[in-house]
């Protein structure tokens, strides 16, 4: 059975520059060279100032990390926090329209079926009333169409307890 070895430590970033991963670098190298420019644009004490800034935000997203998430994710999420709307507003939802089942034309004919004394057209043909037997009845029973609370429409017969 061979042995497989299981990479170890995944999370850590590699060390290219010396004891600085790439993120790093960059970071401290943009703001080394912005300070670079800026030594010739403006005076020198406004210079410093400026440099000493850079120096913070750049050491302050190479090296600090908040719950273990870097500077520049926090940065980010907090600047999504502030310009993102925190107005939410509760709206209802729309009934979604009907859909097709399949074997729904079964159900609705086993409905009309069960429900109806009336022949489906193209379905079944009508028996003459010799032959019905429920032909007394037919009087008595009435069929009326019901709509629960949840808007489900159903054909009940109705009973009149007399």
């Amino acid at each position: 059975m061979p042995q497989f070895q299981v990479p170890q430590f995944i999370e850590t970033e590699d060390k290219i520059f010396g004891p600085f991963t790439l993120k790093q670098f960059l970071y401290i190298a943009a703001a080394g060279f912005l300070s670079f420019v800026f030594f010739f644009i403006v005076e020198l004490w406004l210079w410093f100032l400026i440099t000493v800034v850079l120096g913070a935000a750049a050491s302050a997203l190479a090296f600090v990390k908040i719950h273990g998430r870097s500077a520049i994710t926090v940065a980010f999420s907090a600047f999504k926090y502030i310009w993102s709307p925190r107005l939410y507003i509760f709206k209802t939802k729309t009934p979604a329209p009907e859909q097709k089942i399949p074997g729904g034309a079964l159900r609705n004919i086993g409905e009309k079926l069960a429900t109806t004394k009336s022949a489906i057209p193209k379905r079944e043909s009508f028996t003459p009333h010799i032959f019905n037997p429920f032909k007394d009845k037919e009087k008595e029973e009435q069929y009326e169409a019901i709509q629960r609370i949840t808007g489900d429409k159903e054909i009940a017969r109705r009973v009149d307890y007399r």
